[in-house]
């Protein structure tokens, strides 16, 4: 029997619908992963995000558009990234930016989007899509002349200059050190190491210091005893609120003060010092947890700071009221305005150019000045004049004791006393008003309603004819604006008040 072979039957039989179908199921096995790609490029393309896996230090930013990388970059690096500095066994808190280091989140968002758009396309879609990750490196830029400047602040706390023993803060507590032994650290060798690796420590949040070797602990004199005394006790902060009477106390432990102070020893004097920058730093932060928006003035006195310190005294810093804003209501006016925000309404002008009555109008956003900037003198603590304008009565307290109450005139409804906290600020004898004739005994200039126009608290008027005014109606409203007194009364407060003292009036 014949038994037909492979080439007899393939003769025999037509497989030319055989090898279409398997030509058109082989083309379409292969066009399926193309559309597949196809379609996975486009849609990533077409919404301009980046590539899936593609991470920045552990960060995902697969599926993000530039912006929203932007965002996540910056919430993890941004500009509030803190730092850990370290120095022995100091440890203090910085920003980042504070050192010069920041994260370029454009250009690292940047580059993670460029992933499978490259010269190396092909190489990074193939990775893309056999779910292999790209890692990133964030782009951190450092300006050497701001990290340099910091370090000379760090310098300041963790060098010593001069012969002798030396003060370190070591183990949580001040000690005394030989001289002898005792180095400072490499600030050039630290700039160079953040340098080289800005990125390190802006990931790592830690900021190390090039250091020596610790130093010999030895026992202080009688002078150096003291000192140590001092600066292994707390120091004892007070803020104080002019505006609303209030007291923020703060007590800064060992291990906070070490930030910012350092000791010389000035021929067997220990000289306390301290940086004034790191101090200011360290006392907006706690600012900022108060109740309000604080700032404080630079330390006017640094001697004085430094001897209530020495003594155990409490340090007190006034507070200082940001400038605010104010949207526009209907029916407002310049007048309204001021008598709600309780500034002056020439001041509004002043801090808002180009405004004027004719111009204000419904939804215009103004900026209204400090109320600290109705108290130009240094502010008399413990001393403060209280006026009720509805109870026609004057309070004066000191030391937060009242002291002694008068009944008292304010303004008329077409000239009213302003409202609001202000402050002595001259005092006149006898002080002579030419626009209605009027002599106020015992003047105390409070605030100014118009430019170059002071209004004040005095005792009861008297015109040039020698009449007395408003003897008989003390206890109602009488007079253009000024507080009015007995004159008995007026002089007592005249000479108790200094210049400075706060003068609170409430309606």
């Amino acid at each position: 029997m014949n038994v037909p072979n492979f080439f007899t039957i393939y003769q025999k039989y037509d497989w030319k619908p055989v090898l279409l179908i398997v030509s058109i199921c082989l083309a379409a096995s292969l066009a399926l992963p193309a559309m597949a790609v196809t379609g996975f490029v486009f849609y990533y393309e077409a919404y301009g995000l980046v590539y899936p896996n593609v991470d920045v230090a552990g960060i995902d930013l697969g599926g993000m558009t530039k912006e929203q990388a932007m965002s996540t970059l910056n919430e993890a690096w941004g500009p509030d990234r803190r730092l850990l500095v370290q120095f022995d066994h100091q440890v203090w808190q910085d920003t980042a930016l504070a050192f010069g280091i920041w994260l370029d989140a454009e250009a690292t968002a940047e580059e993670a989007y460029r992933v499978g758009r490259g010269t190396d396309v092909f190489l990074e879609g193939m990775r893309v899509l056999f779910n292999r990750d790209i890692s990133i490196q964030p782009q951190v830029n450092i300006q050497l002349d701001l990290a340099g400047k910091r370090l000379e602040d760090v310098a300041f706390l963790v060098d010593d200059y001069g012969e002798g023993n030396w003060f370190r803060f070591v183990d949580s507590q001040w000690k005394v050190v030989s001289g002898s032994e005792a180095q400072s650290f490499d600030l050039h060798q630290t700039l160079l190491n953040m340098a080289a690796r800005p990125d390190l420590v802006l990931l790592t949040g830690i900021l190390p210091l090039s250091m020596n070797e610790a130093e010999e602990v030895l026992k202080p004199s009688q002078e150096e005893r003291e000192a140590l005394e001092i600066l292994n006790s707390d120091l004892s902060l007070r803020a104080y609120d002019p505006i609303e009477d209030e007291f923020y106390e703060r007590n800064f432990s060992p291990e906070e003060t070490a930030r910012w102070v350092k000791i010389q020893n000035q021929q067997g004097e220990p000289d306390i010092q301290v940086n004034w920058e790191v101090f200011q730093s360290d006392l907006q932060i706690w600012l900022d947890e108060l109740p309000h928006s604080y700032t404080v003035d630079s330390v006017k006195s640094p001697e004085k700071f430094i001897e209530r310190w020495k003594n155990g005294k409490p340090i007190t810093v006034v507070l200082r009221y940001a400038p605010t804003t104010y949207l526009v209501q209907s029916g407002d006016t310049l007048l309204s305005i001021a008598s709600k925000t309780e500034i002056p309404y020439w001041r509004i002008l002043a801090e808002n150019p180009g405004l004027s009555e004719y111009n204000l109008s419904t939804g215009m956003e103004l900026t209204i000045p400090s109320k600290n900037d109705l108290l130009p003198l240094p502010v008399v603590i413990g001393k403060r004049i209280v006026i009720h304008i509805p109870e026609q009565r004057m309070k004066i307290y000191e030391d937060g004791e009242l002291l002694e109450e008068y009944v008292i005139s304010t303004g008329i409804s077409r000239s009213p006393t302003a409202a609001g906290v202000f402050q002595v600020q001259t005092h006149e004898l006898n002080a002579y008003a030419s626009i209605w004739d009027l002599y106020m005994p015992h003047f105390l200039g409070i605030y100014e309603a118009a430019p170059g126009f002071m209004n004040g608290i005095h005792g009861l008027p008297m015109l040039s004819s020698g009449q007395r005014l408003w003897a008989n109606i003390l206890g109602s409203p009488a007079s253009y604006g000024c507080i009015i007194l007995d004159l008995e009364d007026a002089e007592y407060l005249y000479n108790w008040a200094e210049d400075g003292v706060v003068v609170e009036i409430q309606d």
